[in-house]
């Protein structure tokens, strides 16, 4: 029976070379190139290992490098890949697709006449992997074909507009949101301030933002059951928390 091929896909994300996957020793993107989804020369091509040092290993196709906005980056990829795969994959520097989505993204895209795919992430917040509080499934839609989806910009997170019907997958991409505790305030300073933008576009109430914060972590930590979570749950909604209060202050500080 001849081996099934997956067709050909890009994978665009935030520096992959420097990404936190390379500083554990991991791959993460591994079976995805611009030629073929899981060819061996093109693993060997997208191995990321200690020994590389930041930057330096090898990625095939174009990889896009953090630049000052967090949006559009994801929008270049659309942009720059039309003449390119059949598919394009978005994968940001904190994540990571193991053996077993790599395996169900090769059949999917071998067979599945669908324009796109959504996929669930699971999340590691410290030391655990969260299955609640809204932490999980926590669905991604970055698997689309080339020339059938495009981004529409948002404040903080671009939203993908899909031409076509989309399927559900069944494997969960990786997701490592903090490698450390001053990776943990540097990033949720950074979504602090990006919110603080977003609410002066939509130029939101200031109560409603006082309140906002209360309202997420009582959502997370008991509508949505983050308190199954254990001390993690509890861990993962404070900081939340404090994440949606800093916005929320630094906005109203700037109204003044």
């Amino acid at each position: 029976m001849p081996r099934q091929r997956g067709a050909p896909v890009n994978i665009y994300g935030h520096d992959l070379n420097s990404c936190d996957s390379a500083q554990r020793g991991k791959e993460p993107g591994a079976g995805f190139s611009q030629r073929r989804l899981g060819g061996r020369s093109d693993l060997r091509r997208l191995r990321l290992h200690r020994r590389h040092g930041p930057g330096r290993a090898q990625l095939p196709g174009e990889v896009l490098r953090p630049a000052q906005q967090h949006g559009g980056l994801r929008q270049q990829a659309v942009r720059r890949d039309q003449a390119g795969s059949d598919w394009i994959f978005i994968l940001d520097a904190d994540e990571e697709i193991s053996p077993a989505l790599r395996a169900e993204l090769k059949r999917f895209t071998a067979s599945s006449p669908a324009a796109a795919a959504r996929l669930p992430r699971r999340n590691y917040y410290f030391g655990r992997w969260l299955k609640h509080g809204g932490k999980y499934p926590d669905a991604q839609l970055r698997l689309f074909r080339r020339g059938r989806a495009r981004f529409a910009p948002l404040p903080v997170h671009e939203r993908l507009d899909v031409d076509g019907p989309v399927e559900e997958l069944k494997e969960p991409l990786l997701h490592y949101p903090y490698s450390d505790a001053a990776d943990m305030e540097k990033k949720a300073a950074f979504y602090a301030e990006i919110l603080a933008r977003s609410y002066a576009l939509k130029g939101r109430n200031r109560l409603f933002l006082l309140l906002r914060p209360f309202s997420r972590f009582l959502a997370a930590y008991f509508l949505k059951l983050g308190f199954l979570d254990g001390a993690e749950g509890l861990r993962t909604a404070a900081m939340d928390f404090r994440t949606v209060m800093a916005s929320a202050l630094r906005y109203i500080g700037t109204k003044k």
